[in-house]
């Protein structure tokens, strides 16, 4: 909450109900993907390179621009919190996106290799990732995202972090809430996500459900408050009208886009098909 410039009310606390699940990362049924993005001096680098790792000691991989080889060595078969800054587009995002999908729920990538007998791997982690922009053009890389902006830095205070080892005092605190209430977060989430939420997308009710049971687990609020807490996140972040699937993306683009008619002047496909 030192930041004051989310752009969205409820990001801190669902920042930290995310810090929470993810010392105890592998044990969720559906682990969402934590999206921080904001232009240059919102804080982002602050937040993700800074504040974070320090939260999860020798447990937090801090990182920039991996390639997919590169992420996938580095965690090897550890539980280690990863946290990518500087995920910009380049000839390696889409590769590392592909790695990253299958730590949704844990499943598995399949390679060939040279002694025949192939090889598997896949994540069981909640990554954490930094940039100006993400921009997914895949719906299915949108609704895995629960996507934290920060604005424009509001006048006020200068933002002060606390020292490491408070902020390594903290990190502890959050692991003892985790281990005292990951067995009934597990069993609200998955009563959350799987109630009806009509006009949004099943996979982002999924990815929300996540840290608002964390939230509503503590504070000793059923199920019904935690739909409610979900419904406000949605409508706040205007995800109540449901995810735009690909093919609808691509036929507003088509029918969207600006031909010359003669004379000079232009009409859209979509004019010229209902003229």
């Amino acid at each position: 909450g030192r930041w004051n410039n989310w752009n969205h009310s409820d990001t801190p606390e669902l920042l930290a109900a995310l810090a929470i699940c993810s010392w105890v990362q592998t044990v969720w049924n559906w682990r969402p993907i934590i999206a921080v993005t904001g232009a240059t001096n919102t804080g982002k680098t602050t937040l993700i390179e800074k504040t974070i790792p320090h939260l999860f000691g020798k447990l937090a991989l801090s990182i920039s621009k991996p390639t997919e080889a590169g992420l996938r060595q580095l965690i090897g078969n550890s539980a280690c919190i990863a946290l990518v800054d500087e995920f910009e587009v380049d000839k390696h995002r889409q590769a590392v996106m592909e790695l990253v999908r299958t730590s949704g729920r844990g499943s598995q990538i399949a390679r060939g290799t040279a002694n025949q007998k192939g090889a598997s791997f896949g994540l069981r982690h909640i990554i954490w990732m930094g940039a100006i922009e993400f921009g997914m053009s895949r719906e299915a890389d949108r609704n895995r995202m629960i996507l934290m902006e920060l604005g424009a830095i509001k006048p006020g205070p200068r933002l002060v972090i606390p020292p490491v080892e408070d902020l390594a005092d903290l990190g502890m605190r959050l692991l003892a809430i985790a281990m005292r209430f990951w067995k009934p977060c597990r069993a609200m989430a998955t009563d959350l996500c799987h109630l009806p939420f009509p006009d949004v997308d099943n996979r982002v009710s999924e990815s929300y459900s996540l840290p608002i049971a964390m939230i509503c687990t503590i504070m000793g609020e059923d199920v019904a408050a935690g739909r409610k807490r979900m419904m406000d996140s949605f409508t706040e972040r205007g995800l109540v009208k449901g995810a735009v699937s690909d093919e609808e993306d691509l036929l507003s683009a088509i029918f969207g886009s600006q031909v010359m008619v003669g004379g000079g002047r232009q009409m859209t496909i979509g004019e010229l098909l209902s003229a």
